[in-house]
């Protein structure tokens, strides 16, 4: 979190609710007179000037270090630079503690050089404006549309507005602070969501957005627990978007649709991966990468704060992978093992199948990441990969970890045990090169069941991966297995020589879903000339 609460003592007050919303941090006090709720911008931190607000029924009075400020005003507060948390106290007209927590802030971030308005604001709803601000508010004014916008919080990065509500489509703003007068422009739209007509349940709702005249590009919303876009080809002529349908988590608090405003980099980045596909036939990844491309910042160690989160963190690595495959894999590499099992499992993925158009630019970064896996193993399958990148680019000083693994036991040993004896072949071991050699040495018989098959099948993908040439002649024998089949899945020998001659002839990739350069035939008039020559 941006904002630090200190531990509670056993014997303090009741802590208030902590949450963020619109840019602000919210500290909601159950007092017995009512909810008291103290309004501060999120981004604080720790040696600057802000300005806050409080909200609640009259009477109550916040302190925080020697300030005070009593519910419905506001408050200009300096946060103490020092590492100690400071009380923030609720209470009552007699002076009785209501409620009470210990908040430390955090170090501050860049202080923007320029003011910055966002392209989109909802009438009557806060929004953000971004620039050099000195914390407090009686300095700065903010109109839209030539109508006053209600200040309710800075900092010296921002102020959180509250827009005009008489104010709909695009519209001149103007800042004034301390430094100067500021303008630009922005488009103001009118959200509503009523209940449908004639539906006693109320589970259908009508959302209704105007304000979008000549507007291009996707509008973001939440409403009720679902994040809903509008594209702007569903809008009519008249600037008037309106829908019926039921919307998921209308109840209780979440009930209501809203403009999503990005507060931060985050934000906005999270806000183009939510986006749905809009172009039939393009891939979604590549979707998500020419908008991020589009941002005024560096995308990519922004997407990577979104590793862990899962909703969003799969979006987050394809959208790198399509914008800038190398660069993107040696940040997702430096993020293992703590951005979790699916980002290990798409990078070192990536990183296999993609092996030979990288060449050798991310080497360093997926051998050192494939061994970090390999201490901290999320599952089988990250380890598996693991061992296969290090069969790419490892040396013989790898040889021990990987002959570690080949004799060790336990659930799903065996996938794991394949994995590295195809990588230790890779890396010239003779004696695993001998044995893939041994189990290649005899054909399925007649008899031959699905079994069988899967046994050939996992020998003649570690030939493939091994990329042994003195394998050749074993792998030919291969190329006229029968199909095998049980009551549930085939299995297909013959295609896995071809795959393995593919990759150890001509250099292909050995990948799970590889397609041969060369036809059935073509390996048959291959092997046959190698069955021939001397």
């Amino acid at each position: 979190l941006p904002f630090l609460a200190g531990t509670a003592a056993a014997q303090d007050p009741p802590a208030p609710v902590i949450s963020h919303q619109d840019g602000l941090l919210l500290a909601a006090f159950a007092a017995p007179e009512g909810t008291v709720t103290v309004l501060l911008p999120d981004d604080v931190a720790a040696g600057e000037q802000v300005t806050g607000s409080v909200e609640g029924p009259p009477g109550l009075v916040v302190e925080f270090g020697s300030e005070r400020a009593s519910t419905g005003g506001t408050f200009v507060w300096r946060f103490p630079s020092g590492e100690e948390p400071v009380a923030l106290v609720l209470r009552a007209a007699g002076g009785e503690v209501r409620g009470q927590v210990r908040l430390r802030a955090p170090e501050g971030g860049a202080r923007p050089s320029t003011f910055r308005l966002p392209g989109l604001v909802q009438a009557g709803a806060l929004f953000p404006v971004f620039g050099p601000f000195d914390g407090d508010r009686a300095s700065t004014r903010v109109t839209v549309g030539g109508e006053a916008g209600t200040v309710v919080a800075e900092s010296v990065r921002r102020a959180i507005v509250r827009a005009p509500s008489g104010v709909e489509g695009v519209a001149s703003a103007e800042i004034v602070d301390g430094t100067g007068r500021h303008t630009g422009t922005l488009r103001s739209l009118d959200v509503r969501l009523e209940a449908a007509s004639g539906d006693t349940r109320g589970a259908t709702h009508v959302l209704t957005v105007s304000g979008l005249t000549g507007f291009a590009g996707d509008v973001p919303l939440q409403v009720g627990s679902q994040h809903f876009y509008i594209k702007a080809d569903e809008v009519a002529p008249s600037g008037v978007f309106s829908v019926q349908r039921t919307f998921p988590g209308m109840a209780g608090a979440s009930a209501g649709a809203s403009l999503l405003i990005p507060q931060t980099p985050l934000d906005e980045v999270a806000i183009v991966l939510r986006t749905p596909r809009r172009a039939p036939g393009t891939a979604l990844p590549d979707q998500h990468a020419s908008a991020l491309r589009r941002l005024p910042f560096d995308p990519l160690p922004v997407a990577m704060d979104l590793f862990g989160d899962p909703d969003l963190e799969s979006d987050a690595a394809y959208a790198m992978l399509a914008m800038d495959e190398a660069r993107a894999l040696a940040l997702m590499f430096e993020s293992i093992p703590e951005s979790g099992a699916t980002v290990q499992i798409i990078a070192l993925n990536r990183f296999v199948q993609r092996h030979d158009g990288l060449g050798t630019v991310v080497n360093a970064e997926a051998h050192a990441a494939a061994l970090r896996a390999l201490d901290h193993r999320f599952s089988t399958a990250t380890s598996e990969l693991a061992i296969y990148v290090l069969g790419l680019t490892g040396t013989d000083a790898d040889v021990p970890v990987l002959d570690r693994i080949h004799r060790s036991g336990g659930l799903d040993a065996g996938r794991l045990r394949d994995a590295s004896e195809a990588a230790l072949a890779r890396l010239g071991s003779t004696s695993h090169v001998e044995r893939i050699g041994a189990a290649l040495a005899t054909p399925v018989g007649p008899n031959a069941r699905y079994e069988d098959g899967v046994v050939l099948s996992t020998q003649l993908w570690k030939a493939a991966f091994s990329g042994r040439a003195e394998l050749v002649p074993l792998v030919c024998g291969h190329l006229e297995a029968p199909v095998l089949s049980n009551r549930e899945a085939t299995v297909d020998p013959a295609a896995m020589a071809r795959t393995a001659l593919a990759a150890i002839v001509d250099g292909q990739t050995p990948v799970p879903d590889m397609v041969s350069r060369r036809s059935a035939a073509e390996w048959r008039a291959h092997c046959d000339a190698v069955r021939t020559t001397p």
